[in-house]
């Protein structure tokens, strides 16, 4: 199982993503964020430095995510730099949380659980292609399931052994957050399930479940008052809500009336992963059945599944923005959901007529979840192009050797293998005044065919040096055709 998972994560690693991942989601970040992500990284590896100029006002991941972006330098330190290399950083966090979940599948619901909640996580397609790109979210779900495995161990350690258990549990929950600010989401599901599970103990046990949360806590109130870092949070948060003014509260409650957080909901179970979401919805049924039924209680382990899993439904519920890599976070939970059911039917069929068709009904799903992960991965693998990997020799072809100073809204993935310095330009958010412009010695501009924002920056900000620019050559970047430019000297 696992060598199937970890070939369809490898084969052709050099491979162009596909332009659309979900049908309904229009969403680029799949496209366009690999370079931004590991900017503040190979800046570290090509130039000994994580920033590039004092006038630079990008610095944006390492404030925020220093753990994504120091374990990136490390690693592209000491493999290289390439496209397939980088990716190899999500490939690995995306196998290793598919182990531990099929391993905390195993544990509380038997080897069958851990066998299809491993196959339809790890096949479901939106997942299994950001496994093979080189982005945060596979990084932070990691860390996540991580807390999990914590958590599993605290509700079964002994006093003796119940403060190491909560130590780990901490320090994972602090290293998804350090990866990625969407980790938060999840703290305070980890939190409570951590107090609730030491709550009835006596002695240090209670006292070192307080003192964990009490350092998860402290440590978010000192990232908050740290400016850089609360703007960041602001920032993404804003863009998160598709830059919507009003609180999370006053959009919850107009989606509710409105419909639209519905039909956001709807889309995504259809969209994303059916057979997640429709198998995990029947579990919660069952367990909610069982509960008013008295036949069974919750722990704090599986509540805090429960709780991860409504936390992140409720801000897809309330965000307009239907991006896949938003919507990540609700998969593993739905994954955990759907392989206790699978594991819960398997135990059920032990005799007569019920055994076919209820492990027969586990084969079906289990199919039909191979193929809707696996049909679009064979129809864009065998022919997906590799103009990423090729695009820095283009470049490097067309600029030649020497010092060169490369901007573009592509430019960023472009120049990653290059030895040229790259600078981000976004209107009204990164270095788009001439002043700073001028401080970074912008010589050379990439640019597309058509509402390329950097040109117009540049064309609004520096008129003369771009009225005099000269062609030097074009490359081919995923479909389209992108044009390098050298500007005047200034």
């Amino acid at each position: 199982m696992f060598v199937t998972l970890a070939a369809v994560r490898t084969y052709r690693l050099d491979a162009d993503p596909p332009r659309h991942v979900v049908e309904g989601y229009k969403d680029r970040a799949h496209l366009r964020d690999e370079g931004a992500k590991l900017h503040e990284a190979r800046n570290r590896v090509v130039f000994g430095s994580w920033r590039l100029a004092e006038a630079d006002e990008y610095a944006f991941w390492l404030r925020q995510s220093p753990l994504w972006v120091g374990g990136a330098a490390v690693w592209l330190d000491a493999v290289g730099l390439s496209w397939p290399r980088a990716r190899w950083i999500s490939v690995t966090y995306s196998l290793a949380t598919l182990a531990l979940l099929a391993w905390l599948a195993w544990v509380r619901h038997g080897p069958a659980a851990a066998f299809t909640g491993a196959i339809c996580l790890g096949l479901c397609w939106p997942y299994l292609l950001y496994s093979r790109l080189a982005l945060m979210e596979c990084a932070v779900l990691f860390w996540l399931v991580t807390v999990g495995a914590c958590l599993l161990r605290l509700s079964e350690a002994t006093s003796r052994r119940a403060p190491i258990w909560v130590a780990s549990a901490v320090i994972c929950s602090l290293a998804a957050v350090l990866t990625k600010q969407s980790g938060w989401l999840v703290v305070p599901a980890s939190l409570t399930a951590m107090l609730g599970m030491v709550w009835r103990a006596r002695g240090p046990v209670r006292r070192w479940g307080v003192v964990g949360a009490g350092v998860v806590i402290a440590v978010g109130v000192a990232l908050a008052l740290d400016t850089d870092y609360s703007q960041r949070l602001a920032f993404n948060a804003r863009h998160y809500m598709a830059k919507r003014t009003g609180s999370p509260l006053e959009a919850a409650w107009d989606r509710l009336w409105s419909g639209s957080g519905w039909t956001q909901l709807a889309v995504m179970v259809i969209s994303m992963a059916p057979f997640l979401f429709v198998p995990a919805l029947v579990e919660l049924a069952w367990r909610l059945r069982d509960r008013l039924t008295a036949q069974s209680t919750a722990d704090w382990f599986e509540r805090w599944w429960l709780m991860w899993l409504c936390l992140g439904t409720a801000v897809t519920f309330v965000t307009t923005q239907r991006a896949v890599r938003f919507q990540l976070i609700v998969i593993v939970p739905a994954a955990w959901f759907t392989a206790a059911l699978f594991g819960r039917l398997w135990r059920l069929s032990r005799t007569g007529r019920s055994r076919v068709v209820l492990r027969s009904s586990v084969l079906a799903v289990l199919a039909w979840a191979a193929v809707a992960g696996l049909m679009p991965w064979v129809r864009w693998i065998e022919r997906a192009d590799t103009t990423l990997v090729a695009a820095g020799p283009q470049l490097e072809k067309i600029i030649g050797p020497g010092p060169a100073v490369v901007v573009g809204e592509h430019a960023g993935n472009v120049v990653f293998t290059t030895p040229y310095k790259h600078f981000y330009i976004r209107p009204r958010q990164f270095n788009d005044d001439r002043q700073t412009i001028d401080a970074l010695g912008v010589t050379h501009v990439v640019t597309r065919r058509r509402r390329d924002f950097v040109e117009r920056v540049l064309r609004k900000e520096t008129p003369k040096r771009w009225a005099a620019r000269k062609r030097l050559g074009r490359l081919k970047f995923r479909g389209e055709t992108l044009t390098v430019w050298k500007l005047a000297a200034q």
